[in-house]
């Protein structure tokens, strides 16, 4: 089966209805991307692996009675904030804030060049972005340099609180088509009820990505200004406004596209010629948490 788009796939089997108002807010809200770039073979392999197998989603469910993956919505009394400081404790020797520079080959060591000096090892993990990836191969690697390539749309998320209106539920997602400026929203009190005053309603609004990259392209006063309005398009019983912060990610989560299989290509290439040299970034082999710790565990097992 070739890779196609996710958009392509889903006009196929179930139509251009479909795709406006479930797919593409569906994708805007997992990857901030999207359908029509995104590569059904990367960005969904149990999908792409499913129709590949049976040739046809109706066959796949009857075979193996659900054709959706399993998963539910996780997260810490403080935050995934608090994974990032057990990790932190568990590894005793660190230095942190320091920027990496460059990795070199010296005969069977790795030098690790950084703001704050040189580190050497026989093993080196990489967990960094792709443009940095790129940055920190060019000289053991120079066609790391192609990971520069992978596209990272903006991303922000806005975090608004008001007196409670009855928050229930998830959230919602919003198709473009209904002109709101927003890709949608998730119930933080409903979810995380200890992260919200008792009397108040919280949530987290998501904007811009692939499909509305313009809105980031305000201040972030007009970003903040954009948010409240739009929420209050969808709920117009919304009181004042007693909390409200801004996080900007200029670029957020890599966009797995049509023909993504070259990046693979080139990490197989990469692993062949330094089987010592890793790469656990987001932008190979998934980009959600549950995937970045299931590479980092199978990892481990080597180490």
């Amino acid at each position: 089966m070739e890779d196609i788009s996710v958009a392509d796939f889903v006009r196929e089997h179930f139509g251009e209805e479909f795709l406006t108002y479930f797919v593409q807010p569906f994708v805007s809200g997992i990857y901030a991307g999207d359908a029509e770039r995104l590569s059904l073979r990367y960005a969904f392999p149990k999908l792409w692996e499913i129709q590949r197998r049976y040739g046809s989603l109706l066959k796949a469910f009857i075979r193996e009675k659900r054709v959706a993956p399993k998963g539910e919505l996780i997260s810490f009394e403080g935050g995934l904030k608090t994974l990032v400081d057990l990790l932190a404790e568990k590894i005793p020797n660190k230095e942190l804030n320091t920027s990496a520079e460059v990795i070199e080959k010296e005969e069977d060591r790795y030098r690790v060049l950084t703001d704050r000096g040189t580190f050497v090892g026989k093993r080196v993990i990489i967990t960094t972005p792709a443009g940095e990836t790129a940055k920190l191969l060019r000289k053991v690697f120079p066609p790391a340099e192609a990971f520069k390539e992978i596209h990272y749309p903006p991303v922000a998320v806005v975090s608004l609180a008001f007196p409670k209106i009855g928050l229930d539920g998830f959230g919602f997602l919003v198709p473009k088509v209904e002109g709101l400026k927003i890709l949608g929203a998730i119930y933080v009190s409903s979810l995380f009820p200890d992260r919200c005053p008792a009397d108040e309603d919280c949530l987290s609004v998501f904007l811009c990505g692939d499909t509305q990259k313009e809105v980031c392209h305000q201040s972030e006063e007009e970003i903040l200004k954009t948010a409240v309005g739009e929420i209050r398009k969808v709920f117009p019983q919304i009181g004042g406004i007693k909390f409200q912060k801004l996080k900007l990610w200029k670029k957020s989560i890599p966009q797995y596209t049509v023909g993504y299989g070259g990046f693979y290509e080139l990490y197989e290439e990469l692993k062949r010629r330094e089987p010592n040299l890793e790469i656990l970034s987001n932008f190979l082999g998934g980009s959600s948490l549950a995937k970045c710790i299931e590479k980092g565990m199978r990892l481990t097992i080597g180490v």
